[in-house]
């Protein structure tokens, strides 16, 4: 008995439908993954440009005991021709037309797939001001956990440098409803 792999055919088919659709919107999807296998890297249209973006993890090492205790996820931004975008002027462009989302759903849907096989890491990631006082979005992130089956403890969220001392101090009531909703899920 032969046994085919039709995942080339079904990549293809679904390329070539892909671009159909594109054809038929006259407009870019926004986001779409990479189909060559790096699991890390996706395609964004921004304001009618391509961009790849990465996502890639940055130690962070505890002196004393010289062990890496926590990884820093960062996003690279990427031209078509593979010059490296400055992150922050394009964080900004992303903000700006809406998909900070969009991007803040891979980078963390990664996070969550390297944690559930690497169980003993702990992974950190900036969350975006335009998303930081969102409870509905939080529950999102939580819901990927769960569906990972990822304890969130593992997960570091940093706050980005933009994010002001009036918004900080509004997230403090924002930070105790989400660690009742994370916490009063986890005892369940």
């Amino acid at each position: 008995m032969e046994i085919f792999d039709h995942s080339k055919q079904f990549s293809n088919a679904l390329n070539k439908y892909l671009e159909f659709i594109r054809a038929k919107l006259k407009s870019p999807i926004p986001m779409e993954r990479e189909q060559n296998g790096k699991m890390n890297t996706t395609l964004l249209y921004v304001n009618g440009k391509r961009i790849w973006l990465k996502a890639e993890y940055q130690p962070i090492i505890h002196l004393p005991e010289n062990r890496i205790f926590r990884y820093e996820t960062l996003a690279r931004f990427y031209t078509s021709n593979g010059e490296l975008i400055p992150t922050q002027s394009m964080i900004e462009e992303i903000e700006a037309c809406g998909l900070i989302n969009q991007v803040t759903d891979f980078i963390f849907d990664l996070i969550c797939r390297l944690i559930y096989c690497k169980k003993t890491l702990s992974i950190s990631f900036n969350l975006s001001p335009l998303i930081f006082n969102n409870i509905e979005y939080l529950d999102k992130l939580y819901q990927i956990c769960l569906l990972y089956d990822v304890n969130p403890s593992s997960i570091e969220i940093e706050l980005s440098e933009k994010i002001t001392q009036k918004q900080l101090m509004e997230g403090v009531t924002f930070f105790k409803q989400s660690e009742s909703v994370w916490l009063h899920d986890l005892t369940r």
